[in-house]
């Protein structure tokens, strides 16, 4: 059993007794250990360095065990460290309070040993697995960031290439009205994407919490029809019937550039898992105080636990769709932090072996108002 030797746990007793039973046991497994005669002395401690675990007696002088637990809980720096209540107090009320307050467990005096040590294991390794996490999130975040700007110059490129070539009449007169459509296309997707690179840059540096929203009503069919171009080849060579079920005039409030990634990552998604002969449908569905725009694949699908990792901070397995195509596992949450930061939800409901459908709710204020009752008459839910 891994037991996480040179882990520093924090002691915070104010009877002395405790304490160097405590340390004892501690150091005697290979632990490092700090200690605190009292709630203020053990906030001191935390300004200063970071513990592993906190074991945290209740009855205390001046600061109660369960006042110092509500200051650690309430600060960011040391809000995630794991803090073990050891009390001589049993009164059900003071086990649920101090539980409900944040602490991982709640141990009775006298303690006893094995019970102590296999308490600090569970403490450990929540402790552990929730600084790997962090670390997994830093270190895609990073990923982001590279990507985003390693990219940002040639999508530049591109799109500047592409002005030059529509804007030049010499050359336009050889175009046919196709070639014009493709290039404008080029033109649109690639400075959406600079847009987007830039944005993300931004993101990386501030996180998600501080995203910078340029809301507009906009138009949402341009932004599928667009999307459906991007794909086109591969929706044909998988021979998919992709519908869209939409008015032409359906806006909303949102920042265009991010909602575009959003449509591009779920249609692409979409894309990626509908097997060869499958269907994609875009539809717009209504409720009475909010739409749902949902997009419908009937790939394999995802269980729970893929469902639930999306959203939250567990990372997601990267998957490998139906004719190879590779994925980060990234996709799927960037929407979701996306499309939360616009006050909008996003919804999963899926079967496997059936296929998956990914809504996100609108509330109708933020549709535009003439708009909310035709959605309603075309597309009813």
């Amino acid at each position: 059993m891994e037991k996480f030797l040179g882990s520093k746990i924090l002691i915070v007793d104010d009877e002395y007794g405790n304490v160097y039973f405590l340390k004892r046991i501690f150091t005697g497994e290979g632990y490092k250990t700090i200690t605190a005669m009292n709630g203020r002395e053990a906030l001191q401690i935390l300004e200063q360095t970071l513990p592993d675990v906190i074991l945290l007696d209740i009855m205390m002088p001046e600061m109660t065990g369960l006042e110092v637990l509500e200051k650690i809980k309430a600060n960011e720096a040391t809000r995630d460290i794991p803090v073990i209540m050891v009390s001589a107090r049993t009164d059900a009320t003071d086990i649920k309070l101090a539980l409900d307050m944040g602490a991982i467990e709640y141990l009775r005096k006298p303690v006893d040993e094995i019970e102590l040590l296999a308490r600090l294991q569970t403490a450990l390794r929540v402790r552990n697995y929730e600084l790997e996490i962090k670390e997994n999130l830093r270190a895609k975040e990073e990923f982001i960031r590279i990507v985003a700007h390693d990219l940002r110059t040639p999508f530049t490129s591109i799109s500047g290439f592409a002005q030059l070539l529509i804007e030049d009449e010499k050359i336009c007169r050889f175009y046919s009205e196709e070639h014009i459509e493709f290039l404008n296309y080029i033109l649109t997707s690639s400075s959406f994407l600079v847009e987007y690179f830039n944005k993300l840059l931004h993101w990386s540096k501030v996180g998600s919490a501080d995203m910078k929203l340029e809301k507009k009503i906009s138009l949402i069919k341009p932004i599928i029809d667009s999307t459906f171009f991007i794909y086109k080849s591969k929706i044909q060579s998988k021979n998919i019937d992709f519908t869209v079920k939409m008015p032409d005039n359906f806006s909303i409030n949102i920042d265009e550039v991010y909602f575009r990634q959003i449509i591009s990552n779920l249609v692409g998604n979409a894309v990626k898992f509908t097997p060869h002969a499958g269907a994609i449908t875009v539809q717009l569905t209504s409720e009475e105080d909010c739409c749902i725009l949902s997009i419908t694949d009937t790939g394999p699908g995802m269980d729970e636990d893929t469902i639930e990792k999306i959203y939250s901070d567990l990372p997601v397995k990267s998957t490998t769709g139906t004719d190879g195509e590779k994925g980060t596992g990234l996709g799927l949450k960037i929407c979701n932090k996306i499309v939360t930061n616009h006050g909008f939800q996003m919804t999963i409901s899926s079967v496997p072996g059936k296929g998956t459908t990914i809504g996100i709710v609108i509330s109708n204020e933020n549709v535009s108002l003439d708009l909310q009752e035709q959605s309603c008459i075309l597309i009813p839910h």
